[in-house]
């Protein structure tokens, strides 16, 4: 009999995988190369604090003009629930790569979901203002995360 948890685990790589064929088959120039599962290392990044944190997914996304690395999440639920801590959650680790590790400063972060944020921001998700909000105190809250997830 299985465990719950490892129920919702199978169920999260399901939705992984649905997510990461839509988005190669949807966004031009976008191939993955590795996931959480599979390949932690390649989607892996250590803290200041030397606790470490991962992204689901890596791949790279190639225009006419240059290649970046893609690093994303990917959230499936029946509802909302918390997706939008998980976002929040997700900006701060973006923002934790983009800043402290040089070389992928210019990367892009995707979070991926299949259900609507449920929120009061609504749209407000994606501004400069929602996120710099989130970043002060995410950022502060990463390292306990990480501390938890250890």
């Amino acid at each position: 009999m299985a465990v719950a948890g490892e129920v919702n685990q199978a169920v999260g790589r399901a939705y992984q995988s649905v997510f990461i064929a839509a988005l190669e088959a949807h966004i031009k120039g976008f191939e993955n190369r590795f996931t959480a599962e599979k390949e932690p290392e390649k989607t892996s990044f250590v803290t200041r604090s030397g606790k470490s944190f991962s992204f689901d997914f890596s791949g790279v996304h190639n225009d006419q003009w240059r290649s970046r690395e893609v690093f994303g999440e990917s959230k499936g639920y029946a509802r909302a629930n918390d997706l939008r801590s998980a976002y929040k959650l997700f900006l701060a680790k973006a923002y934790v790569v983009s800043t402290d590790y040089p070389r992928n400063r210019n990367d892009l972060f995707w979070f991926v979901t299949n259900v609507p944020f449920a929120c009061n921001e609504g749209s407000g998700i994606r501004t400069v203002d929602f996120v710099k909000r989130t970043l002060n105190v995410f950022v502060r809250a990463i390292h306990l995360f990480c501390d938890l997830c250890m």
